[in-house]
């Protein structure tokens, strides 16, 4: 409907759309800017899959990513993961070249760690049951 013009752009990451309107209204002799903007799809994800993944825990949408991967561990090493720390008997379960990993005990998430930085990155209290 003019003056508007309705476009669906798929892109890859670093893509500055406001910047894109921008350089569309010069090419016309005009100017042009972005009135509405909305994202559908954020790499692997569309914004619905991660709006449910986000409320049921965000787990499955993790395992999607490369470099996620599950590991699991038990009595004192789930203590002290419990509680923020991670023995050397965890790091050395981390694969090489991950990027996350999922620490479970019998089935119940602990905490998700980033592997390259060898540290927690989220706490699961109560730990929901996963197969």
């Amino acid at each position: 409907d003019s003056p508007y013009l309705r476009i669906r752009l798929h892109v890859s990451k670093g893509t500055y759309i406001r910047s894109w309107a921008r350089d569309l209204g010069e090419k016309c002799g005009s100017c042009a800017y972005v009135k509405e903007l909305r994202r559908t799809d954020i790499g692997p994800f569309s914004v619905s899959e991660i709006a449910d993944g986000v409320l049921n825990g965000g787990e499955d949408l993790l395992l999607r990513l490369p470099g996620t991967s599950v590991v699991g561990i038990s009595g004192e090493e789930t203590f002290k993961a419990s509680n923020g720390y991670l023995k050397k008997s965890v790091l050395e379960k981390f694969p090489e070249g991950g990027s996350f990993a999922i620490l479970r005990d019998s089935g119940r998430t602990v905490c998700i760690c980033s592997v390259p930085d060898r540290k927690i990155i989220c706490q699961v209290r109560g730990g929901a049951e996963n197969e």
